[in-house]
């Protein structure tokens, strides 16, 4: 089985485009951060939304952002998404951890329920 061949730069902008359009419709209102065009969370948004229907390996990114923006690679910390209110699901297949961002309308936030003291 041959690996999945990462999005192009037209494929992760038309994907970062869409998730700003959803962002406005559905996201903003439930205090999820939209990071920065042009930055390393920009573009891992978009790569995620490109590749919503398989799971992004952390080199795969890395290759990706290195493509994109240069510089050296680093580790690519996609979890961290996570405390801006995305969905990111980790999952781990082989002892290798597999983000991918589930659909931006099910990432706001489920509020926790009241509990009541005695």
């Amino acid at each position: 089985m041959t690996a999945p061949k990462s999005p192009t730069r037209t494929q992760i902008r038309a994907a970062w485009q869409d998730l700003k359009r959803i962002y406005r419709t559905h996201l903003a209102q439930h205090n999820v951060k939209l990071p920065e065009d042009g930055t390393a969370k920009a573009l891992w948004l978009g790569v995620l939304w490109a590749c919503k229907n398989r799971p992004v390996h952390k080199a795969e990114m890395s290759a990706i952002v290195q493509r994109e923006l240069g510089g050296p690679p680093v580790d690519q910390q996609v979890r961290h998404l996570k405390r801006d209110g995305w969905n990111i699901v980790p999952g781990k297949r082989g002892g290798i951890n597999w983000p991918t961002l589930t659909s931006p309308a099910r990432s706001t936030p489920i509020p926790k329920p009241a509990v009541k003291g005695n």
